[in-house]
C-alpha cells in the first residue's frame, strides 16, 4: 500500500507491509486507527512505544495550546529585586520566566534601561537565572532516539530561553 492513500477498509491495512519494507529500514513505527464513531480499533502496532512525533504534532500542540491559552496569552518574563530602592541593589535581581518562547537579548535590553530609568547603577549580590517554572526535564520522551540533533525546531523546554535557543555565528 502506498503511504500516500488513505485507505478505504480494514482490510487494505497492512502494517506488516509499513515494518517489513526495506525502504523503512531503521524507523520505527507507531500506529493506531480508531473508527471514530464507535471507538473500535481497526488496526494497531506499536502503539504504546515512545517515539518523537512527527511535525504534523506541532499542529496538535498549537491547537491545544490556543484552546488552554487562548491568543490574547501574553507570556511573562520578570525582574524581581529585593525590597529597596536606590542606586545600588543589595542581593540578587532575579530573571524569572514562565516559558515566553519568544524572549530575546533585545528584550532583556529593554529590561535593563528600565533599571537604568528608575535609577540603578549597580547590583551587589549578582543576577540569578530563575528556571523553576517547569520541572528538570529539558527534553522530551524519547528526544535521544535523534541524536546530534538539537536544531530550533527540537530546542529543548526552558522557563527562559533566550533568542529561540538558536546562537548565529559568521566566520
Amino acid at each position: 500500500n502506498s503511504l500516500g492513500r488513505v485507505p478505504q477498509r480494514k482490510e487494505e491495512i497492512d502494517i506488516d507491509d509499513l515494518k517489513n519494507n526495506t525502504e523503512y529500514k531503521g524507523f520505527r513505527v507507531g500506529v493506531e486507527v480508531i473508527e471514530i464513531d464507535s471507538g473500535r480499533v481497526l488496526v494497531a502496532a506499536g502503539e504504546h512505544q515512545a517515539l518523537n512525533p512527527a511535525s504534523n504534532q506541532k499542529l496538535v500542540t498549537a491547537i491545544t495550546a490556543l484552546t488552554t491559552l487562548h491568543p490574547e496569552h501574553r507570556f511573562e518574563t520578570g525582574l524581581y529585586a529585593p525590597n529597596g530602592r536606590g542606586p545600588v541593589l543589595s542581593g540578587p535581581l532575579v530573571l524569572r520566566g514562565y516559558g515566553d518562547p519568544s524572549l530575546s537579548t533585545g528584550d532583556l535590553y529593554e529590561m535593563a534601561m528600565v533599571l537604568a530609568r528608575d535609577g540603578i547603577r549597580k547590583i551587589d549580590g549578582g543576577i540569578v537565572v530563575d528556571q523553576r517554572f517547569y520541572d528538570d526535564s529539558h527534553v522530551p520522551p524519547a528526544f535521544e532516539q535523534q541524536p546530534n540533533e538539537w536544531m530550533p525546531f527540537r530546542a529543548p523546554v526552558a522557563a527562559i530561553s533566550l533568542n529561540e535557543n538558536v546562537i548565529v555565528g559568521t566566520v
